[in-house]
């Protein structure tokens, strides 16, 4: 892949959009579109010679770091489930290399940056919690390791306590006998410990995130009221608004030698920690009851405003198709520079036919804004070159793409 801009063209279908996933699925471990591994492997791949069907990703990759070799395979073993082969449904395995030696895949989000802007992106604004929470996990965890093994270690708690609530509801265990109290206390401590630094990972990342989209989005929009990006979490309010003009102090950039670190944070998370473990313990009767844990990240989320309170309007109920893709845009174009700020590397920005979906001058400000970036790796898919301007494609290499298959496209 060329350095620089690289556009894609193609007709609908043609593969533009599984290059660009197959390069964030090499970055992040994780498909942009499918929740699913099993349903990244090709539905015509059959199994041979005894091998279930699989899909590989092979990549070479220059970083100011140095070089990187990363190869992912997937497996699918379908028959295990007693399911047909080439349904998309059973069991998917995914095996990693960096470097030629077999790692885990906790080992590799980080190494490879990247910010994906697509069509889906448009509804962050508007879809449910859920998605938003993706979006700050797979961004976290891309610029700070530290976040990622707090978040595995987080999912793990919460699936044991969970499990612990389900059967105190249906044996009817008393919350309050001391025994089950005790029991009950240790989980509390491991969610709250694994949480805290989740909590507070989110809540800088979205204060820096939303100082750097504000003056974009004021640019796009010719002023008016500021972008806002809000974090909407119940764990620890008052340690978070404690530390918000400690969290808001500017900081030195990173270097590729030396990523950013978030300053105080053992400090910090402890405060969290503790007022988290509070909370928790003042609720156990009402988990109990109904069976499930009701406090935590992993039910946290982040709104989107213009103006701030109390005037501030919820762009996700009240705001148009254009102020919410006037938003995303700024928010993705803020990303590229706090990953850059964060980990001392430009991250590689793929936008899938996103022009299409933008009016002219936000479309021409998306092209201004990633020519200006002579050391930013930018691949663009589009069906056709009508929204390129001749300055733009003459900077940048060519590429069509049919039926899978890229081919270069000879300068006129």
């Amino acid at each position: 892949m060329p350095p620089g801009l690289a556009v894609f063209v193609g007709d609908n279908a043609s593969g533009k959009t599984s290059l660009l996933e197959s390069i964030y699925f090499l970055a992040t471990t994780k498909s942009q579109r499918s929740s699913s591994d099993a349903e990244l492997i090709n539905t015509a791949a059959v199994a041979d010679l005894g091998a279930p069907p699989f899909a590989r990703l092979l990549a070479e990759v220059e970083r100011a770091r140095g070089e990187l070799s990363v190869e992912i395979i997937i497996t699918r073993d379908e028959a295990r489930e007693g399911n047909p082969i080439g349904n998309g449904s059973g069991i998917a395995r995914k095996r990693i290399k960096i470097n030629k030696v077999a790692r885990r895949a906790i080992d590799l989000i980080g190494q490879v940056n990247v910010v994906m802007f697509s069509p889906e992106d448009m509804t962050i604004v508007t879809s449910p919690p859920a998605n938003r929470r993706r979006y700050l996990d797979i961004t976290n965890s891309q610029i700070d390791h530290r976040y990622m093994l707090h978040l595995s270690q987080y999912n793990k708690v919460l699936l044991q306590r969970n499990a612990l609530l389900r059967q105190m509801r249906e044996r009817q265990r008393n919350p309050l006998n001391p025994a089950v109290k005790e029991e009950l206390r240790y989980w509390d401590d491991e969610l709250a410990k694994a949480g805290a630094y989740i909590v507070l990972r989110r809540q800088d990342f979205l204060i820096r995130l939303a100082a750097l989209a504000a003056p974009i989005h004021a640019q796009l929009m010719g002023g008016g009221p500021a972008l806002c990006l809000d974090y909407l979490g119940k764990v620890a309010p008052a340690a978070r608004a404690a530390m918000l003009p400690e969290l808001k102090q500017a900081r030195p950039p990173a270097t590729p030698e030396l990523p950013a670190m978030l300053p105080h944070a053992v400090r910090l998370s402890n405060k969290v920690q503790d007022e988290f473990a509070t909370q928790l313990a003042a609720i156990t009767v009402e988990e109990a009851r109904r069976g499930v844990s009701l406090l935590g990240p992993h039910r946290d989320d982040f709104s989107f405003t213009l103006g701030h309170a109390p005037d501030a309007m919820d762009l996700g109920t009240y705001g148009s198709r254009g102020q919410q893709r006037t938003a995303i845009l700024a928010m993705k174009l803020a990303e590229v520079t706090l990953m850059e700020q964060e980990t001392g590397d430009t991250p590689i920005l793929l936008l899938d036919d996103i022009l299409s979906e933008l009016d002219a001058s936000r479309r021409q400000f998306l092209l201004d804004t990633v020519q200006a970036r002579p050391q930013q790796q930018a691949l663009i898919t589009a069906t056709d070159l009508d929204h390129f301007t001749p300055a733009f494609l003459a900077n940048a290499s060519l590429f069509r793409v049919e039926g899978g298959k890229v081919t270069t496209i000879e300068a006129q």
